[in-house]
C-alpha cells in the first residue's frame, strides 16, 4: 500500500492484522518499517567523477558533497532540503573552483510522483572563491 502513498491506510491495515493475530511477524516488521519511514532524517552523500575532455585544458575532477534533511509533513507528503557543495579541480591548469547549491524536493501524494515534484535550484558561487 505504501507504493500508492497510503501510509495511513497501510498503518491501519497492519494494526488491524496485529490485533487479530498478535504473533504475525511480517505485519510487525512492516509496521516498524513504516514508522521508520515516517520519522525525520538527516542524510549525507558524496560523489566523485572525472572528465577527460579534449586535451589537457578540459580534464577535470569534480567532487560533490550533500547534506540534507527530510521531514514528513503529512502522512502522504515529505519535504527534503539539501545543500550541495561542488569542487571542480582542473588536472593540469588552473586552480580549484567551489560552488554551493540548494535543492528543495517534495513527494506529493505518492512516491511515483517524486521526480515530478523535484525542483533543484541553480548553484550559487561562493563569494571570494571564484
Amino acid at each position: 500500500m505504501h507504493v500508492l502513498g497510503m501510509r495511513t491506510r497501510e498503518q491501519n491495515a497492519y494494526q488491524e492484522l496485529l490485533a487479530r493475530e498478535p504473533m504475525h511477524g511480517q505485519a510487525e516488521k512492516a509496521l516498524q518499517r513504516l514508522q521508520a519511514r515516517s520519522r525525520s532524517r538527516v542524510f549525507s552523500n558524496y560523489s566523485l567523477w572525472q572528465e577527460k575532455g579534449r586535451g589537457d585544458l578540459a580534464a577535470m575532477t569534480r567532487h560533490r558533497v550533500d547534506l540534507g534533511l527530510e521531514v514528513p509533513v503529512y502522512p502522504r507528503h515529505n519535504l527534503q532540503l539539501t545543500t550541495h557543495r561542488y569542487f571542480e579541480c582542473p588536472r593540469e591548469y588552473g586552480r580549484q573552483v567551489q560552488a554551493t547549491g540548494l535543492s528543495l524536493e517534495g513527494s506529493l501524494l505518492a512516491p511515483w510522483l517524486h521526480p515530478l515534484a523535484t525542483q533543484p535550484l541553480d548553484p550559487l558561487p561562493c563569494p571570494g572563491i571564484l
